[in-house]
């Protein structure tokens, strides 16, 4: 800012009427405003900003008529941890000469601190000379505030935040720069120097996405890994998309998510389903896994052996095919009562094979819940199709030797009821059910009435 007719020591005791109108712009104006001569030391404070401070309504930094105030006793407003920084950054600015900002927390009347940030400008005559400073504080606590609160949340979720444009990275977040192992007062990478922290293997992608999202203003959203400084391997997880400001697109912004743990465990997940599923496809029995509403999810190789399809088929077929006509309802009745609970059961059905014919299986349902929810149904079925022979040929055995004690029970009235015939028909009867010993003792006993002598009849 250039200024014609003022001397350097003088200038506002020599032009008050400039000054005083300086100074009632500046009382106006809803901010902190200030002008300090060109070594620092202030000469005024506007209302508001004396207010803040607590000086009492005489002081003469309240009317600019007084003898400059030593910078250093300002100084003792800021927050401790704010005024080594804000010294190196007045010592810049006085040794530049030039236009600039710092934030530093400044102490009110009661003694607790609010964020401001400083805005200087020089002010100088025609030829160059620096005549004064003049600066602004905006109270910036909200968005402090703000910022803490989105710092702290991106640093417990590990996700950080940038903003690019086509010259570059304009901005990345503190937990941006943790993430890549970056020191946070670092400026954000270039292009080439973000790039330089990608894994060698994911380089020329990643530089493809970047090249994309240019030229298509699309959004993006792709897992990389970068090797950080001290050769550590991280997964980062990028979103961005194009942000529209005032109505127009000028950059995109985007998170940068440290996915590392998160890809470790689907890749355990993952080594650790196909273990299981290699322990199914090795079990002796038809195995399958459906969904909290039947969907079908998984079934084990021998299961699509013996069906004869392929997982795909499997899952696009209709509910109860594979089961025989006569057991389908009864199955469908039994997991309809179970899908409200969750219990277990079990059932006898006959399961269609490839060629078309069915083998009789002892199926058992059983449901995994998680706090009530059902979540999966596992469902094994084993083969019991040569039990079933065998109890259906024990039954006719059984059939066919009452049949026999029926006809031996009627040689009673032939032989009589003499005590050894009794005993001999009590024994028979009481064998009856015991399948083939019985039918063997019953033919020996026959065998034996036929012998005795006709003097026993």
């Amino acid at each position: 800012m250039d200024v014609n007719g003022f001397d350097v020591n003088g200038v506002f005791r020599e032009h008050l009427p400039l000054g005083a109108q300086l100074q009632a712009t500046l009382n106006i104006i809803p901010a902190h405003a200030w002008y300090a001569l060109p070594n620092g030391e202030l000469t005024f404070l506007n209302e508001r900003a004396a207010d803040y401070l607590g000086l009492p309504k005489d002081h003469p930094l309240r009317l600019g008529t007084g003898g400059a105030v030593d910078w250093e006793s300002h100084i003792l407003f800021l927050h401790p941890d704010d005024r080594e920084e804000t010294r190196r950054a007045r010592s810049d600015r006085l040794s530049t000469r030039g236009a600039g900002d710092m934030s530093f927390r400044v102490r009110n009347a009661e003694g607790a601190y609010r964020w401001f940030l400083s805005r200087s400008e020089p002010v100088r005559a025609a030829n160059g000379t620096l005549l004064y400073w003049i600066g602004v504080n905006l109270d910036i606590e909200e968005r402090k505030q703000g910022e803490f609160y989105l710092a702290e949340g991106q640093r417990l979720a590990h996700i950080g935040s940038w903003a690019f444009t086509p010259a570059g990275f304009e901005y990345w977040s503190s937990e941006l720069f943790q993430i890549h192992g970056l020191d946070p007062r670092s400026k954000a990478p270039t292009e080439e120097e973000y790039l330089a922290l990608v894994h060698p293997e994911d380089r020329d992608f990643v530089e493809q996405q970047i090249r994309e999202m240019l030229a298509t203003n699309r959004a993006f959203d792709f897992t990389k890994r970068i090797v950080r400084p001290d050769g550590q391997l991280r997964s980062i997880r990028c979103v961005g998309v194009l942000a529209i400001q005032d109505g127009t697109f000028r950059r995109f912004v985007g998170t940068g998510m440290d996915v590392t743990e998160q890809e470790q465990l689907t890749k355990a997940l993952r080594k650790s389903e196909e273990e299981l599923r290699q322990i199914l496809d090795l079990t002796p029995q038809l195995v399958a896994v459906f969904g909290p509403q039947r969907e079908r999810l998984y079934i084990n190789r021998i299961a699509l052996d013996y069906l004869g399809v392929t997982l795909d088929e499997w899952r696009d077929r209709r509910p109860g095919p594979e089961v025989h006509p006569d057991d389908a309802e009864q199955l469908r009745s039994y997991w309809d009562r179970a899908m409200s609970s969750g219990s277990p059961f079990e059932i006898e059905a006959r399961v269609r094979k490839s060629d078309g014919t069915y083998r009789w299986f002892l199926a058992r349902y059983n449901s995994v819940r998680d706090e009530g929810q059902i979540l999966r149904w596992y469902v094994a079925c084993t083969d019991i199709e040569d039990r079933k022979r065998a109890e259906e040929r024990l039954q006719q055995e059984n059939v066919a030797l009452r049949e026999e004690i029926d006809k031996a029970s009627m040689f009673e009235e032939i032989v009589g009821t003499s005590p050894a015939l009794q005993t001999v028909l009590s024994r028979i009867s009481n064998r009856n059910g015991n399948s083939s010993e019985s039918a063997g003792n019953s033919r020996s006993t026959l065998t034996f009435a036929s012998s005795l002598p006709r003097t026993a009849i």
